[in-house]
């Protein structure tokens, strides 16, 4: 259910049986290793919305690459725009999908480097007196019980933070015209640790994976398997079918959309 292949009377009809749920996906363009294509996290998260949309009806926003990748920007391939362009951007995005009747907003992250991007944005957006609700989530979200599914078909609960096991084997089984096993040194994806006071206590800098990482290739991709990858995409779009059920049932969240929408205008009252 794509947005760019519905007409204008089937988009309307699905805000009815979706329940006016939409996910935007949204991933980034970036090195992920020499073995993998730029566009992985794009890929991988097109994968697991697609599969769960054939269980629950769900609106699919078209491909979205206009996540945070600033810390990738010295290697040739990245999109990084400005921050304040892609919050810009983002809530622009969400506010075309409300006015075209989808309330309920389900942004699916899978790119590591979105993550405090995506949560600062659901936190602005009820200061913004909108009419829709954010929901966040991501490849990141499983249960104990989903993770052990995952780290049972691999063998290790080690799947690589970045083009590593896990990201590889997803791409094996569903683009392995774009993975090429051999292009990458598995022996660079070490992890450097060149600040080892500053992560003694967890400082964060924005370069602190960058530094850890400095080839954009964390884990070791020579095990990956396609049989893995489908593991992984299977466990995380039924995740992602809990999700989608749960977020269009939910009517607290709006309810607490709309209260905090009134009383931030008189705080006194």
């Amino acid at each position: 259910m794509r947005w760019e292949e519905l007409s204008t009377k089937e988009m309307k009809q699905l805000a009815i049986d979706s329940g006016g749920v939409c996910i935007l996906q949204i991933g980034c363009v970036e090195k992920h290793g020499d073995h993998l294509p730029t566009g992985t996290d794009m890929f991988i998260g097109r994968a697991i919305v697609e599969q769960a949309a054939k269980t629950e009806p769900v609106l699919i926003f078209p491909y979205y690459f206009m996540g945070q990748a600033s810390e990738c920007k010295h290697y040739v391939g990245c999109v990084g725009a400005s921050h304040e362009l892609i919050m810009q951007a983002l809530l622009e995005m969400c506010d075309e999908i409300a006015r075209n009747g989808f309330k309920k907003i389900i942004i699916f992250n899978t790119h590591g480097g979105n993550i405090k991007f995506v949560d600062f944005f659901a936190m602005k957006l009820p200061s913004l007196d909108r009419d829709y609700v954010i929901y966040v989530s991501g490849m990141w979200s499983y249960t104990a019980e989903e993770s052990r599914k995952i780290y049972d078909a691999a063998g290790t609960t080690d799947l690589g933070e970045h083009g590593g096991l896990g990201e590889t084997s997803v791409m094996l089984h569903i683009r392995p015209d774009l993975v090429h096993m051999d292009r990458q040194d598995s022996a660079a994806g070490y992890r450097r640790n060149p600040m080892p006071a500053l992560k003694k206590h967890n400082v964060f800098t924005g370069l602190t994976w960058y530094g850890n990482f400095p080839d954009h290739y964390a884990g070791d991709h020579t095990k990956a398997t396609a049989e893995l990858g489908k593991v992984i995409v299977d466990v995380t779009s039924d995740m992602l079918c809990e999700i989608i059920r749960n977020v269009r049932a939910d009517d607290v969240t709006p309810a607490l959309y709309k209260q905090y929408n009134a009383d931030v205008h008189n705080p006194l009252a």
